[in-house]
């Protein structure tokens, strides 16, 4: 595979452009490939969105942001909040969670997650808890993609979770589902905080762009 690599992008001459820029040496290899994807993602990092200009201001993510609405600020209290527990899965300055877990997608499992890879029941179900950050232009949403807008994600943790016996714990409620219970507006406010992690700076740069339109 990474034979076949090497050979198709040596054969482009776009890409002796760039290994030349970047190594000084225009011959792709499979080593330079891994530095340059690395390099790369590692440079992608999101700080400029409308919630990290509100928390540059507090340094408290708890308290009310200035140059939110109150729709926002609501939305906000609602995802730091015990009633939601959402901050309980999406830990990280990223909105990113520590492990994988099982959201409550189906009572009865067609897709074992991590699970059927490492075969322990404990982790049937489970998955990667993603990013929230810039999750405006992420759609479709879960790990098979079943939603395609923010307001029926929320819905599906207010009203929707599904039980078994491989639910995360953080969606219980004794031996229940949780459900939020969460009034239109209250919906209407998560949603508002949410779209406040887009980072529009970020998804504008340049450097993230096409590597291939000023060749």
């Amino acid at each position: 595979m990474l034979n076949e690599l090497e050979t198709k992008l040596n054969a482009i001459p776009q890409y002796k452009i760039l290994f030349k820029r970047a190594f000084n040496d225009s011959i792709a290899t499979s080593q330079k490939v891994s530095l340059a994807l690395s390099q790369f993602v590692r440079s992608m990092v999101s700080y400029q969105s409308k919630f990290d200009e509100g928390l540059a201001q507090t340094n408290d993510p708890r308290r009310p942001f200035s140059n939110f609405t109150n729709s926002e600020n609501r939305g906000k209290e609602l995802f730091f909040s015990p009633q939601t527990n959402c901050a309980q899965c999406h830990t990280t300055a990223a909105f990113i969670g520590d492990n994988a877990r099982n959201n409550g997608l189906d009572a009865v499992l067609t897709d074992l997650g991590v699970g059927g890879v490492n075969n322990r029941n404990n982790d049937y179900g489970k998955f990667k808890v993603p990013s929230l950050r810039n999750i405006e232009v992420t759609a479709p949403f879960m790990h098979d993609g079943r939603f395609t807008t923010l307001e029926q994600v929320i819905e599906h943790y207010n009203s929707g979770v599904q039980n078994s016996q491989y639910l995360d714990n953080r969606l219980r409620q004794g031996n229940r589902a949780r459900r939020l219970n969460l009034s239109a507006s209250d919906k209407t406010a998560l949603k508002d905080f949410l779209l406040t992690l887009t980072d529009r700076t970020f998804l504008n740069d340049e450097k993230f762009s096409s590597p291939f339109k000023n060749n």
